[in-house]
């Protein structure tokens, strides 16, 4: 694999990683100052695996099961 693709993978995993870690403690703050239920968690995640799974595009399948991992991490589901 060349030097350049090498790169953009560590970077696209650099991003993808700080992404879900803001996403669990924004939704952890929220939670915790009773701004949203564990409801709310689990209707928000259903929808958005719902769009990012619908093509079958193996990136946003990737993503709809990291966002179930998050999902089962804040609920303990």
């Amino acid at each position: 694999m060349p030097k350049g693709a090498e790169m953009e993978i560590d970077n696209t995993r650099a991003i993808a990683l700080a992404s879900y870690t803001l996403l669990g403690k924004l939704i952890a703050v929220m939670k915790r100052d009773a701004l949203i239920n564990d409801q709310q968690i689990a209707t928000a995640v259903q929808s958005a695996r719902r769009v990012l799974e619908e093509d079958g595009d193996p990136t946003g399948v990737q993503a709809g099961l990291f966002l179930e991992g998050l999902q089962e991490g804040l609920l303990g589901s």
